[in-house]
């Protein structure tokens, strides 16, 4: 019995605490790590999840530019665990947000202008923020599609809502394969 997988999705939850920043990219540093031992580079791949870190921040910068220097990284590191982490990969991610829309150069009105991510995926009355994604493989797929995202007034303010059950924004999107993968 022979196996082919045409993609690979990996769902994540990276560490919420404040001021960890640290843990945050030890966790995505070591999720990469792991990905790029386990697939085949040519293998179309999704990283979706809860990353908890804004657009710009070290986790969302090495996922998307493939690198953070160790001694430029933005989480303080009094015991230099960052020069002992493998702070770049070979896989060419991109955020689908930001990718369709800087890319195509399409516009929703929920789309950050300087990010190409929404304004928000998490919303509480003190804080509003991006911490959610869609990661993908932009040599082997396309964003074809994404799930157009409510502004704060139709979500009530804050989430959860009345209207909406969860914390976080649904993000979703449809994509084509463009480099075939098989085995």
């Amino acid at each position: 019995m022979y196996l082919i997988f045409l993609n690979m999705q990996v769902n994540t939850h990276i560490y919420a605490g404040k001021g960890s920043s640290d843990v945050k990219l030890l966790q995505v540093s070591d999720l990469i790590n792991e990905l790029e031992k386990i697939i085949d580079p040519r293998m179309p791949l999704f990283i979706c999840g809860d990353i908890n870190s804004s657009p710009g921040s070290d986790p969302y910068v090495l996922l998307t530019k493939h690198e953070v220097n160790p001694t430029c990284a933005e989480a303080p590191d009094p015991l230099c665990i960052n020069e002992h982490l493998k702070l770049h990969h070979s896989m060419n991610l991109g955020s689908a947000y930001a990718s369709a829309f800087n890319d195509i150069g399409q516009r929703m009105s929920m789309i950050h202008p300087k990010t190409g991510e929404p304004f928000f995926t998490r919303l509480t009355p003190l804080h509003e923020n991006t911490l959610d994604y869609i990661f993908y493989t932009e040599n082997s797929l396309e964003v074809e599609g994404l799930l157009e995202l409510p502004d704060k007034e139709s979500v009530g303010g804050a989430l959860p809502s009345p209207l909406w059950s969860s914390d976080h924004i649904a993000l979703m999107g449809c994509f084509r394969i463009t480099r075939p993968f098989l085995g």
